[in-house]
């Protein structure tokens, strides 16, 4: 074992952490608002430019308190095969960045679009008072004029009303170092855990109107997310995070059979190379030997359609069912971990 693995477990017990996968989000340059325009066509927009656009960048809350779901879906596979992978043998893999090297600048219980939500800035600036919480009501008046096309939107995740945007209960609404950090995943959990009860609550327990209720309003995902900024000085519109900022580079899997560490240290340094140029840096040429590699088992990892649509069974509150069934619907502990690496091989 070494001393970051330890880390890691202290912290966890402390509130949870921090995890984000590969959305393929990047800070937008002139040069992408450039070419969005020259890709133009009289009944297109600036959608997919803007909701692909960082900072702030999406994590997951994972919660020592509060049933936490993983953003999953085929591109955040760790080991592509079958396009979606069924319950069971999914692997998500991503980053846990170091709490003293992140600002949090807020949160929802639910998945939810937060470039969407801040229609119309580019680059992306949260907390802007110039537009609405979300694009829908700024968008209808506008429907067929100039070959423009509203989109309804098929589920309550971008509704602010029901999937707010909660700040830091900080000086500043934002979480700096450590200490603030924890204390909003500590609430957030406890938020999480108590809307999602009253889901429960509502269908009088796992049922078909249970999972009906999460496709009705969820259909987008169902985990908690979480927007993080790197704590550096570039300018907002281009901060990105660094290797040295990472705490881990983690894997989730949903079922219960872990493979070899060596395999999951090859698919570390994939994944590293992957990211890096994109939205992450590595000024300081760190290598994955030098990062901490750990497993999460049994997480819970239903897929999110990248386009609103059903996830692999038709259905995300199925996936759920379906979990609860093999009693993983649960809080995570510190016993569902286990190192993989750099220092030493990890056997089962």
């Amino acid at each position: 074992m070494d001393i970051q693995f330890d880390i890691f477990k202290k912290n966890f017990k402390k509130s949870g952490f921090l995890f984000r996968t590969d959305d393929e989000v990047s800070p937008q340059t002139h040069q992408d608002i450039l070419d969005s325009i020259h890709s133009l066509k009289p009944d297109s927009d600036f959608s997919v430019l803007i909701a692909n656009q960082a900072p702030p960048y999406s994590h997951t809350g994972i919660f020592n308190n509060a049933v936490s779901f993983i953003w999953y879906n085929p591109v955040s596979e760790a080991f592509p095969g079958t396009s979606p992978r069924e319950i069971g043998d999914r692997t998500v893999v991503g980053i846990i960045p170091k709490v003293n090297n992140v600002i949090v600048q807020g949160g929802c219980p639910w998945d939810a679009d937060s470039a969407l939500r801040l229609l119309g800035n580019v680059p992306l600036q949260l907390g802007d008072k110039s537009t609405g919480l979300n694009n829908y009501c700024n968008t209808i008046p506008f429907d067929n004029i100039g070959g423009f096309k509203y989109n309804a939107p098929r589920s309550n995740n971008n509704n602010p009303l029901k999937n707010p945007l909660i700040f830091p209960r900080t000086r500043t609404n934002q979480a700096q170092c450590e200490k603030q950090v924890c204390n909003y995943l500590v609430q957030m959990g406890q938020i999480k855990q108590a809307y999602y009860d009253k889901s429960l609550e509502f269908s009088n327990g796992y049922n078909e109107e249970f999972a009906k209720y999460i496709d009705d309003n969820w259909n987008l995902g169902v985990e908690s997310e979480i927007l993080v900024t790197p704590k550096n000085n570039d300018p907002f519109y281009r901060k990105k995070f660094d290797v040295s900022d990472i705490a881990a580079i983690a894997f989730f899997q949903d079922g219960k059979i872990v493979q070899n560490s060596k395999k999951y240290k090859e698919e570390a340094k994939t994944f590293l190379n992957k990211i890096v140029g994109t939205w992450i840096t590595n000024k300081s040429n760190i290598s994955v030997d030098n990062i901490l590699i750990l497993l999460g088992k049994e997480a819970l990892l239903p897929v999110v359609p990248l386009d609103g649509g059903s996830s692999s069974t038709g259905s995300i509150g199925s996936e759920i069912l379906l979990y609860h069934e093999q009693n993983q619907v649960k809080s995570p502990s510190v016993s569902d971990f286990y190192y993989l690496g750099p220092n030493e091989e990890w056997l089962q």
